[in-house]
């Protein structure tokens, strides 16, 4: 059976935010935190309330051959007494669930507190708003903050830098600053920066208090994480790779998969088939095909924009990205073209 693309070639995505999809783009020049939260549709707090349900029982005559019983009607609220169920309280006074129960004791961190931080960046810093949002119903949320400078790779391919503070409501999460690579031909966003040496988190403290000159150590790591993309991508993009060694390649990373007969299954068949057309026709391939970064970017521009997600929509692959999902496997493509450098 011939590889059959499920896609359509296109003139790339850098017309395309993952970010400005999920949430809103910021225009330049915004020092508002009023209007990053409007923006960001994050102009609300959360809350928490005991999680506990009400029964309530009836009052009814119960006849029996003792006699005749009545019993009076009676409410009983029941529930785990350290839990908390979170609630978002919008602007209008309303109250929606987030499907989270946390302990008791759990202190939300608030929007307005996140992006006030990343305020105080943008007043003592180079760097501007970029994007907010959230995600997961509310449970998740981002603010993005773009670096005036980016990199370029091989002296020719632009990479833009960014942070993204990301923030939860679930219990489990803390607050991260996670530099952040975005090629600009396609919007392809690059794994490295996920190592735990460049990324930082401020946990949930009894005080909620986030202090700046912990996220403005990200601005460092930030610029250092570029110096670690700019080397790899220099490796790379001055590595050649012929058409045969791209396939292996491509069989490597996504390996045939065959179904309880023995034969090859479609979907894996064309997700290979995928690969291929996005490294050989797309348009932001023209400058970098042929190149070990070129097959790397044709991994992630699959991983990002055209791997098969729940709901296959453009805001599911957007929280996708957002949400680095794909990490692993980019991670892994990166390190198997190196190998071979």
């Amino acid at each position: 059976m011939p590889f059959l693309p499920t896609i359509e070639p296109t003139t790339g995505h850098a017309d395309r935010s993952a970010y400005g999809i999920l949430g809103g783009l910021i225009a330049g020049g915004v020092t508002s935190v009023e209007d990053v939260l409007r923006v960001g549709d994050l102009n609300w707090e959360v809350e928490t309330h005991p999680f506990a349900s009400t029964i309530t029982t009836p009052g009814e005559v119960v006849i029996t051959e003792q006699g005749v019983t009545t019993v009076e009607p009676n409410t009983q609220v029941v529930g785990p007494k350290n839990k908390h169920l979170v609630v978002r309280r919008n602007p209008d006074g309303t109250r929606q669930a987030l499907e989270a129960v946390v302990h008791k004791d759990y202190p939300p961190i608030q929007h307005r507190q996140i992006v006030e931080l990343g305020q105080a960046l943008v007043d003592s810093s180079d760097v501007s708003w970029s994007a907010a949002g959230h995600y997961r119903g509310g449970l998740k949320n981002f603010l993005q903050l773009d670096f005036p400078e980016g990199i370029l790779i091989g002296g020719r391919d632009a990479v833009n830098l960014s942070l993204v503070l990301f923030g939860g409501h679930d219990g489990r999460s803390s607050v991260l600053g996670v530099p952040t690579a975005t090629r600009l031909a396609c919007s392809n966003q690059f794994p490295a920066l996920q190592h735990s040496e460049v990324r930082f988190s401020i946990q949930h403290r009894g005080n909620v208090e986030i202090k700046l000159a912990e996220v403005r150590a990200a601005i460092g790591l930030t610029f250092q994480a570029a110096e670690e993309v700019q080397a790899i991508g220099d490796r790379l993009i001055a590595a050649p790779i012929t058409s045969k060694e791209f396939l292996s390649f491509v069989d490597v990373i996504y390996p045939l998969a065959r179904d309880k007969d023995g034969d090859v299954t479609g979907q894996s068949r064309n997700r290979q088939a995928d690969v291929r057309l996005i490294y050989e026709t797309e348009a932001d391939q023209a400058s970098i095909h042929g190149t070990r970064w070129g097959a790397l970017q044709a991994v992630i521009a699959y991983e990002d924009w055209y791997a098969v997600t729940r709901g296959d929509s453009e805001t599911a692959h957007a929280r996708r990205i957002v949400a680095h999902t794909a990490d692993p496997i980019k991670q892994r493509a990166t390190d198997l073209l190196l190998s071979g450098v």
